[in-house]
């Protein structure tokens, strides 16, 4: 279990980054203020600068769709497809 998180969560940390902006202090988004009074802002950004960096991103937009999203959604409707089957079947005739 612990294999496939890491799996799972490569692709993020391989395409994600984390940028920080300095701004002035006029600004209304949240920010950090630093020790020298200016605004620091801190942006999180899909790296889509290259081919290999698109192509990552796909991948990790059909990981995150497919493996993390639809996949227990799946097993949910077979198990609980299998519970009901088993409980109709199990009851005597009336």
């Amino acid at each position: 279990m612990f294999a496939s998180s890491v799996a799972v969560c490569v692709p993020n940390c391989i395409n994600i980054g984390v940028r920080s902006e300095t701004m002035s202090n006029g600004s209304d988004e949240l920010h950090h203020t630093s020790p020298d009074n200016s605004t620091v802002i801190w942006k999180v950004a899909f790296d889509l600068d290259t081919d290999v960096d698109r192509i990552i991103n796909s991948v990790n937009f059909w990981i995150q769709a497919i493996l993390v999203r639809l996949g227990p959604c799946f097993i949910l409707t077979v198990l609980s497809a299998l519970l009901v089957r088993t409980m109709t079947l199990g009851l005597p005739d009336l």
